[in-house]
C-alpha cells in the first residue's frame, strides 16, 4: 500500500526491482491511498521514486517490502 501524507499530490510513483517496474496508474492526492500490485520478486528490496506536483522528489533505493508493507510519503 502507498500512502501520501504530504501536502502535495504525487504525480508519478515508480517501484522497481531489478528489471521489473510498476507504476501507479494515476496521481496520488494528498492524504490519498493506493494499492499497487508488484511483479514476482526474488528478494525483498525495491526502489521507490516519486515526483510531486510542486517539483519535489522522493527516492528510496533500498526499501524492504518484506518488513514494511506500507510506503509512506511525508513532507
Amino acid at each position: 500500500m502507498i500512502i501520501n501524507t504530504s501536502a502535495t499530490t504525487a504525480t508519478s510513483v515508480v517501484i522497481s526491482a531489478g528489471r521489473e517496474t510498476t507504476r501507479l496508474s494515476k496521481p496520488l492526492a494528498s492524504q490519498g491511498r493506493a494499492t499497487v500490485r508488484l511483479p514476482k520478486l526474488r528478494g525483498c528490496t525495491v526502489s521507490v521514486a516519486a515526483t510531486f506536483e510542486d517539483g519535489g522528489k522522493s527516492d528510496a533505493d533500498t526499501f524492504d517490502i518484506c518488513k514494511e508493507k506500507v510506503i509512506r510519503f511525508t513532507d
